[in-house]
């Protein structure tokens, strides 16, 4: 866990309670004392539905909508729906997932560009591939009932839109042209990824501490199970006066190999501008998310983060 910023808050350290290392300041290891951190792992995620219709040239226009039966319990991991590229414009896609059809938002997806690397020259461009593009929801949606009707949308978000693909009547569900018009007897092309509900994999948990990170600490530790790293959360005691930002790296080893990095986080995001009305971060365990930036973890294998400071405080 790295410091970014100029200030930092506190973390707590125990004895030797786990298989592995606390790094005081990132770089001193202390054999006999270990960090407050929890590591939450899930499953490789897992093809629950699956409509491939081949290849197609059916104008997206604005958006595409389709609704699906869950036939598993599980958290959205991914939706992947098949989208052939403009040929000489970057398109941009945002997908959207509800309950029942079109019901309720549940989750956003970002915002996905394909042709992301198209070349301004007309004569030399290198369209992107017509195929599955993946629309990551996980970590903003609830977990699925099996049995339920749910559904996704498909939202051009640029001034050009490509094309997609359909079937006939494939699955439990209906497709909806432009987004509104049902047509009960056509699919989409799409894929649906699920995982299962994170677990706590490793658990230390030192109560509260006031040892100030400075520029960062780290800790290495044994996987006890193989799976992919959702998040790791980290106990932090937020610096009284100032936003702090931090974020964590995943290493292989003892900080051998980079793995992943997480996204910054900032801990008193909403601190008051007024020092006396200031309304510090609760001190505890703070996520710091991996998923989809790793390789499924080997039991018995040693692995390691570092949590560093991006902030000035």
């Amino acid at each position: 866990l790295v410091r970014v910023s100029q200030y930092s808050g506190a973390f707590t350290m125990c004895g030797d309670v786990i298989d592995g290392v606390g790094y005081w300041l990132g770089e001193h290891p202390e054999p006999n004392h270990d960090y407050s951190f929890k590591l939450f792992t899930v499953d490789v995620p897992i093809e629950t539905i699956v409509v491939d219709c081949g290849a197609g040239n059916i104008a997206i226009n604005n958006k595409i909508g389709q609704s699906f039966v869950a036939t598993s319990p599980g958290i959205v991991d991914k939706i992947s729906v098949w989208i052939k590229p403009n040929l000489y414009y970057v398109t941009d896609y945002q997908l959207e997932l509800y309950s029942g059809d079109f019901d309720t938002l549940l989750a956003t997806s970002p915002i996905v560009s394909i042709n992301e690397l198209q070349p301004s020259s007309w004569e030399n461009r290198e369209p992107g591939s017509a195929g599955f593009h993946d629309f990551t929801l996980f970590h903003e949606s609830q977990p699925m009932v099996a049995g339920e009707t749910y559904s996704w949308m498909l939202v051009r978000v640029s001034q050009y839109s490509g094309a997609f693909t359909m079937c006939g009547d494939v699955i439990d569900g209906v497709g909806y042209w432009l987004g509104e018009h049902p047509e009960p007897n056509h699919d989409y092309s799409f894929k649906l990824f699920t995982v299962d509900v994170p677990i706590e994999t490793i658990v230390v948990d030192c109560g509260a501490g006031n040892i100030a990170i400075n520029n960062k600490i780290g800790q290495s530790f044994v996987a006890t199970s193989p799976g992919i790293v959702d998040k790791i959360s980290v106990w932090i005691k937020p610096n009284l006066y100032y936003v702090t930002d931090y974020q964590l790296e995943l290493y292989s080893g003892d900080f051998d190999t980079l793995l992943a990095t997480s996204p910054i986080v900032s801990i008193n995001e909403l601190q008051p501008s007024s020092w006396e009305n200031r309304e510090p971060g609760s001190a505890g365990f703070h996520d710091f998310t991996l998923f989809h930036e790793s390789q499924p973890m080997v039991a018995g294998e040693t692995y390691s983060w570092m949590l560093v400071r991006v902030s000035q405080y």
